[in-house]
């Protein structure tokens, strides 16, 4: 059935009819008669059921009517529908235009409306070519007393909790399938156009202009594409609407929008409307020869000039992805490395590659691939793997909660995500334990271009995200079930969510958070609303505020960096807010950001606090709250526990020459000191430089003796405490050492405090030439800060986080300040006199 033909179907029902239905009777257009609704008032509980909305129909000329209220945009889904009394008798209404004069009427005067959807009938005739208009709407409305929107009404009435929206019962049961094919569903049936728009399949003129949606029966817009056996005809699409909740199966389209890209015109249901020429191009690859196509794609489905619609959109994308019957993933047109790398992308399944004797990688069946054919065929998968849609961040949440998505690039068949995880899980592996292959790898890439395993991890963190919203059923594994125990409800938390995506891109720096919002699993009791009409810095000040109070936490602070490339962002935003729209350039310390070279099914959940340096303070352990904000202020209970004295020189290309500078400025330093905190400071470098404290790296002994060249022979990890290492492996080896350093170190460069301790400053310290920067730990706050005293007002200034050895299990608390616990020496803290003001 074409969408054509669905279009003049007549209304189906679901639920038995009242045995009398109320009939319009006729107009005299002579005398310009007009209906006009008088909505009977309800003094008690106008949603109690008993309470049904009775009204009467008034006839009356229109120049002789009384004043009365027009009721704009009053269309509802028409398929879900309630009973209204009008003068005795029932009449059939779209549920939302009950809610609305259920809501709407007094409690002891009638009020007269205009209602075009009640007092006007479509159907009939002359009336219809007559009053159907836009002209005579556009009267009604000049000539009623007031107007009133009825989706605004009834979308301030769902979001104060006064009602609640209205589903079709046969369709509000939902189970998902991760993983399936697609079924055959029926097409929408609902296609409403603006009144006073002409359509014309072959020849349009008018510029589409949309409808409201109905926030009632929850309704989103879903486009029918038209066949075409013809791959150059203009593409032809239908607008539908249905609710979220409907026997209609739908694709959802994930792609990358594009920048400054050149438009072209498409047909929306009878009438231009204008997309970027890739999403034309998208459109006509898709459709089919025969047969509708049923698609959602957000270009065209929500209104993108409407910010209001925009807004209520991003809290339900989620479950757009989640309901489509399967989501397809645009990675655009192919070139000439597509085929080749789609042909080795599934020889690159199993868990783990290894090297044969010969020391050739096996990849494949034996004998299947030439050792020197390896390093051209990694070099196209790694180009396909590392297109530009894997690092938008807008695909994070389309790809977490979609139900079978699978990617198509050009005319080729595409895989499935989890298929595309493995292999670039493999690549990446490849490049890090195989500094020559990696060599290879990049000579073989074009020119100016050179193979970083980092940015593999991009499609591996989509993979990560849709495992973690799954729990664990976005797999085949039959580890399965073994995982699904240890992801909690909460996970991922909006702040690691957030560390991890900060690399990805977006067109609108609002969506590096508001693209997070479905992703998150912890946004209970967080107080904070998208809204695309605040600027940048408010949308991020206000996250971070709502973050802070909701976790009774000050960690997402330490996501905050002084870097020039920030300056001016800081120009309006405080210190202490992060400028989530600038990747960072230094590791985190507060939450990992890594993604380890291990099977997904069997890794660390990357969630979760790493450090305690304020001894683990929880919101059980004060009386009263240790931060608050006042304007762009915040308010702090802390303690300036040091003060920086210096730091090594610039800093070093490489991981090796940085440890390496590194191991001669600690051992020069501690040397000339006649006190250390450290029992073997080169232990405490070892593991600082690990991310871990002393203890998680015991000596061990070495028959040959120490060498500074394998200083990680000397010192052996405990993969039970340590922060950055797999965990379910017997030892540690080089290359995972030689990773986490490179993670721990990226950004940072080695200081010394005023009372001996060795610390990771950002890199961005030395520039500035903070000498006497100050070293805070603040309650609430699980790595030790920063801190820049201003001198004109006393404020200070957020610098960054700061790994201080020797403080960040808590350990300061007591061999410093002498208290007996973490509690209480906050609890002694509390007041005006350790209150820090950071600006």
């Amino acid at each position: 059935m074409s969408a054509q033909q669905d279009l003049s179907n007549t209304e189906e029902q679901y639920r038995a009819l009242p045995e009398k239905l109320y009939t319009h009777k006729p107009l005299d257009f002579d005398t310009e008669e007009q209906r006009f609704l008088i909505l009977h008032p309800c003094a008690g509980d106008k949603n109690a059921e008993e309470n049904v909305v009775r009204c009467s129909i008034e006839v009356t000329p229109l120049s002789k009517a009384e004043p009365f209220t027009a009721v704009k945009n009053s269309r509802g889904y028409r398929l879900i529908q309630e009973v209204i009394d009008v003068d005795g008798e029932s009449l059939l209404v779209p549920v939302a235009v009950e809610r609305f004069l259920r809501n709407f009427r007094h409690d002891h005067e009638p009020v007269r409306l205009w209602i075009r959807h009640i007092c006007l009938v479509e159907s009939m005739g002359e009336e219809s070519s007559r009053y159907w208009t836009s002209p005579f709407l556009d009267r009604m409305y000049e000539l009623s007393t007031e107007a009133v929107d009825m989706h605004i009404f009834n979308t301030t009435l769902l979001d104060m909790g006064t009602i609640q929206q209205a589903f079709d019962s046969r369709y509000i049961q939902w189970q998902k399938e991760w993983h399936g094919t697609v079924e055959i569903t029926p097409l929408p049936k609902v296609y409403p156009v603006r009144v006073g728009q002409k359509q014309s399949l072959t020849d349009p003129v008018d510029r589409y202009q949309y409808v409201p949606l109905d926030p009632v029966t929850d309704e989103i817009r879903l486009i029918v594409l038209h066949p075409s056996e013809d791959e150059q005809a203009r593409v032809n699409l239908h607008l539908a609407h249905s609710p979220a909740k409907s026997d209609v199966g739908y694709n959802a389209i994930s792609y990358t929008w594009g920048e400054r890209q050149p438009r072209a015109d498409i047909v929306v249901t009878g009438q231009l409307f204008s997309v970027t020429k890739s999403l034309e191009e998208l459109l006509r690859r898709v459709r089919r020869k025969q047969g509708e196509l049923v698609m959602w794609i957000d270009a065209i489905c929500i209104d993108q000039e409407n910010d209001a619609e925009r807004n209520r959109h991003l809290p339900r994308m989620a479950a757009v992805y989640d309901t489509a019957t399967s989501v397809l993933a645009w990675l655009g047109d192919s070139d000439e490395h597509t085929s080749e790398a789609l042909g080795f992308i599934p020889k690159l399944q199993s868990p783990m590659l290894n090297l044969n004797e010969r020391w050739e990688w096996n990849i494949g069946q034996p004998g299947e691939y030439r050792p020197e054919d390896i390093a051209r065929l990694c070099a196209a998968a790694y180009q396909f793997l590392t297109k530009p849609y894997f690092h938008r961040v807008w695909i994070l949440q389309e790809i977490a909660w979609a139900s079978s998505p699978f990617a198509v690039c050009g005319v080729h068949e595409g895989f499935s995500f989890w298929q595309m995880e493995t292999a670039a899980r493999n690549i990446q592996d490849l490049l890090e334990r195989d500094p020559l292959l990696a060599r290879q790898i990049s000579e073989a890439l074009p020119e100016e271009t050179t193979a970083v395993p980092e940015e593999l991890e991009f499609i591996r963190k989509m993979s990560y995200f849709r495992f973690m919203v799954s729990k664990g059923k976005a797999t085949f594994s039959l580890l399965r079930d073994t995982v699904q125990g240890r992801i909690t409800g909460d996970v991922p938390g909006y702040l690691e969510t957030a560390i991890m995506a900060r690399d990805f891109q977006a067109t609108d720096a609002h969506d590096k958070i508001f693209a997070l919002w479905n992703i998150a699993q912890d946004k209970q009791g967080l107080d904070f609303t998208m809204d695309y009409a605040d600027s940048v810095a408010e949308s991020y000040v206000k996250f971070t505020k709502a973050w802070c109070k909701q976790h009774m936490s000050l960690d997402m602070i330490c996501a905050a960096e002084g870097d020039e490339r920030s300056s001016a962002f800081y120009e309006t935003a405080p210190s202490w807010c992060p400028d989530w729209a600038t990747p960072s350039s230094a590791s985190s310390m507060v939450r990992r950001e890594k993604m380890l070279t291990r099977l997904q099914i069997a890794s660390d959940i990357l969630d979760g606090k790493l450090y305690w340096a304020d001894g683990g303070l929880s919101r059980q352990d004060l009386a009263e709250p240790w931060f608050s904000f006042s304007g762009d202020e915040l308010l702090c209970t802390g303690v300036i526990v040091d003060q920086l004295r210096g730091w090594i020189g610039a800093d070093s290309d490489t991981v090796k020459d940085k440890f390496a500078a590194f191991f001669q400025a600690v051992r020069g330093y501690y040397e000339t000191e006649s006190t250390s905190p450290y029992g073997d400071a080169l232990q405490a470098l070892w593991a600082m430089c690990h991310g871990d404290v002393p203890s998680t790296w015991p000596v061990r002994a070495v028959e040959d003796g120490f060498h500074e060249a394998y200083i990680n022979k000397y010192y052996k990890g405990d993969r039970k405490t340590a922060r950055h290492i797999f965990q379910y492996v017997t030892d540690i080896s080089a290359d995972e050492s030689s990773c986490v350093l490179k993670t721990v170190l990226r950004g940072r460069t080695l200081g010394f405090t005023e009372k001996g301790y060795m610390c990771l400053l950002p890199h961005w310290i030395a520039r500035e030439g903070r000498q006497r920067a100050s070293i805070a730990v603040l309650a609430g706050c699980s790595t030790p800060v920063l801190l820049d005293r201003s001198e004109e007002d006393g404020h200070y200034r957020f610098v960054g986080s700061v790994f201080v050895q020797g403080w960040m299990e808590g350990e300061w608390i007591v061999d410093m300040m002498g208290a007996e616990s973490a509690a209480s020496f906050w609890q002694s803290k509390l007041g005006e006199d350790n209150i820090i003001r950071i600006r």
